[in-house]
């Protein structure tokens, strides 16, 4: 699904905080990030299987998985986290240092979030 198609099916169903999500989004220059598909972080993580678990916070799961050929670290958040993923968006996006994983990429669908980066060896 194109990135228009489904910016208007979120706007048909009128879901006002997706709505203000994507615009906040939007307003973080985020670069050299991508917006993946859900479908495509879930594959590389075995549909985030439980094996695949990597880690458990208070406000996101962390899965691994190979993807595009490197190994990554997908930061799965559910609609809770709305605030916590666009702080976590908009500081790496900007902040690039040696102890922070690189951002790869993040993803909006449904009610989950999720933000893709370079597994840290």
């Amino acid at each position: 699904m194109t990135r228009v198609k489904q910016i208007l099916r979120i706007l048909q169903k009128g879901d006002l905080l997706i709505r203000v999500l994507l615009q906040r989004v939007q307003r973080i220059a985020v670069d050299k990030s991508v917006e993946f598909s859900y479908d495509e972080l879930a594959n590389a993580s075995d549909n985030f299987s439980t094996a695949y678990k990597i880690g458990q916070g208070g406000f996101a799961s962390v899965y691994y998985g190979e993807f595009r050929g490197e190994k990554a670290a997908t930061k799965k958040m559910d609609m809770q986290s709305t605030k916590e993923f666009l702080a976590e968006l908009k500081v790496l996006a900007h902040v690039h240092h040696l102890n922070l994983v690189r951002l790869i990429g993040y993803c909006i669908e449904g009610s989950l979030f999720l933000l893709l980066s370079i597994r840290i060896r």
